[in-house]
């Protein structure tokens, strides 16, 4: 099954973007759905599909993760060898603590 990834406005959320890019380094195919969050119904579409109320989404079978930093993770662990983390020790730590800062 390929894996959907549930965002907000690309451009307007750095949560979102982040999911979006560890997709994409990830190599793996995946969709996109955007929800925009100023939407009137939006609360109560993203709690059908969010435990925790937050974007991004990352739903791959019977998983569903909605933590940046957990997607990347994951991503990394399912396509060893892609380019979510950089290969040098330093630059990776640094890249792992950019994902995981509250912006």
């Amino acid at each position: 099954m390929t894996m959907r990834l549930i965002i907000g406005g690309k451009w307007s959320s750095t949560w979102t973007m982040r999911g979006w890019l560890a997709c994409k380094l990830s190599g793996r195919d995946f969709g996109t759905e955007t929800l925009f969050l100023s939407r009137p119904d939006s609360k109560a579409k993203l709690a059908a599909i969010s435990p925790t109320g937050l974007i991004p989404v990352l739903i791959h079978d019977d998983l569903v993760l909605t933590d940046t930093m957990a997607i990347a993770e994951y991503l990394w662990e399912r396509a060893p060898g892609c380019d979510i983390w950089p290969g040098e020790l330093r630059a990776r730590t640094a890249a792992r603590a950019s994902a995981a800062v509250a912006a």
